[in-house]
Parts: structure tokens; sequence; C-alpha cells
């Protein structure tokens, strides 16, 4: 019987060899190895480029929505190639609304201080969760002050909250999730100098206000709330 042939580790990168050592892992795990061998090295590839694909075409879809003539050149195909990566990896639809807005206000980039603007604002938007940009949207909603709370649900209510009466409060902007997580990233926005808020209560955070930053992550960006 012939041996059979092996495939000289030296032909092969680093990360190359932890694939194939990960794999080999992953088959001996009892359960869910199997599954998560089939998705990571069979349909995952598939899933993302769909997820690039339905992306593009709402971007055309966006752009023709927003009237505008496309002009696509090298500084959209630059600002494309740094995005569709993590486009592809973006499981959460809220998240990836956002990416078709941005890459929908970037068909036209013509000079290099709108491709710096949009190099900036693509690298924030990486770093923001989806619970962030639904505050963001929120905030952009209220149009001036506003108060991030935990009554009666998570929201961001415009205007000032009365915290001796938190029941009695409409829901202006309801963020669907829990309040530990939202009151993190309330924090985190602040601290990234994309929101702004004066004190912080019983319930929340209020004398909220859009920052420079989130000013321009919402033009370029923010699209839920807006109606």
């Amino acid at each position: 019987m012939k041996p059979s042939k092996k495939i000289s580790t030296e032909l092969l990168s680093n990360v190359e060899k932890g694939n194939l050592v990960f794999q080999a892992i992953l088959k001996g795990v009892p359960y869910i190895g199997e599954p998560i061998n089939h998705l990571i090295y069979g349909r995952l590839e598939e899933l993302r480029w769909k997820r690039i694909e339905r992306t593009l075409n709402e971007v055309a879809e966006k752009v023709k929505q927003l009237g505008y003539e496309p002009k696509v050149n090298e500084r959209f195909v630059r600002i494309l190639e740094r995005t569709i990566p993590t486009v592809a990896k973006e499981t959460l639809d809220e998240k990836r609304t956002a990416y078709v807005s941005f890459l929908a206000n970037s068909i036209n980039v013509d000079s290099d201080a709108k491709e710096e603007e949009a190099r900036l604002v693509s690298e924030t938007l990486e770093e923001l969760s989806a619970v962030a940009l639904a505050i963001l949207a929120g905030a952009n909603k209220a149009n001036g002050t506003f108060s991030v709370v935990s009554h009666p649900t998570p929201q961001v209510f415009a205007g000032k909250f009365d915290e001796n009466k938190p029941e009695d409060q409409d829901i202006f902007h309801q963020l669907n999730y829990q309040w530990p997580v939202v009151e993190v990233w309330t924090r985190r926005l602040k601290d990234q100098r994309i929101i702004t808020y004066g004190s912080h209560g019983k319930y929340g955070f209020h004398g909220g206000g859009v920052m420079l930053l989130g000013k321009l992550v919402n033009d370029w960006c923010i699209t839920q709330g807006a109606d």
C-alpha cells in the first residue's frame, strides 16, 4: 500500500500552521467541535461574502434614495477597502446599517480633508457597539439637551428628566438593552468625547449634549431615530 503523501509544514506560513492545529483541536472536541469546525472552515466565508453583497446592494439603494450622482473614484475605493473587512464580520444589523449610511456618504469624497474625515469616522465607528450607536441616535433625535435614564425603561429622554417622578415620564427613544449595558456605554461615549452630560443621578445621566465628534459620526452614519 502506497504511503499517504504529507504536506511539508515548511511550506506553510505560521498562520496556516496555526489554523491546521486549531482545526485538529476542534475536531477532537465532543458535541460542539464538529459544528464549529464546519462553520469556521465551511460556511463562514460564504456568509461573509453574502453580507458584503447585501451591504453593497443597500449602499446602492441608499445612494439612489439620497439622490446622489455617484462619482466613484480611488478615494472611495480606499475607504471601501478599509471598511469591507469589518462589515463582513458584522453580525449586528443595527451597526451594519450605520456602515451602509457611512459608505453611501463616502461615495463622492473628493478631497484630502473629506477623506481624512471619513477615515476618522470609520475608525470611530469600528470602536462603537450597537448600543453606543443607539444612544447616539437618540441623542441626535433629541436635537438638544437629553438624559440617558433607566426608568420607566432604558431610554434617551429629550429635555429635562424629573427624577422625582420617573414613572410619569414619557418614553422618547427606547433603548432595547439592559440598563448596565446602557450605563457602561454612556460613560464610554463621554470618555471618547462623543457625548457629554452634566450630572449623574439615581436614574441615570442628565444635561446631555452631543459633542463635535458625535455630530460628525451622526452626519456620516446615523439613520436610526431620524424620522
